[in-house]
């Protein structure tokens, strides 16, 4: 996904800064649990685990493909009206 997002000349910075977001998102993930599960209790951390995919599937409703430019050429090779 990276290689189709960043630019050719700049992949080795984006493919780094990809791979330290997930690093970083790792590490605040434990923390976080570790301080819910300190504030909240077992149980309501785990009930509050389980409905987070649910709201990641709310969050990505809203995303549609990105509409194609006028003239663009698609994959069989025709021009889009």
């Amino acid at each position: 996904m990276v290689t189709d997002l960043v630019p050719q000349g700049s992949l080795g910075r984006g493919m780094s800064l990809f791979t330290a977001t997930t690093w970083v998102g790792g590490i605040i993930g434990f923390a976080g649990t570790g301080y819910a599960v300190q504030r909240l209790g077992m149980t309501s951390t785990f009930v509050m685990g389980a409905f987070l995919p649910l709201i990641a599937i709310v969050l990505l409703i809203p995303i549609r493909q990105v509409v194609r430019e006028k003239g663009s050429v698609s994959h069989s090779g025709k021009t889009a009206a």
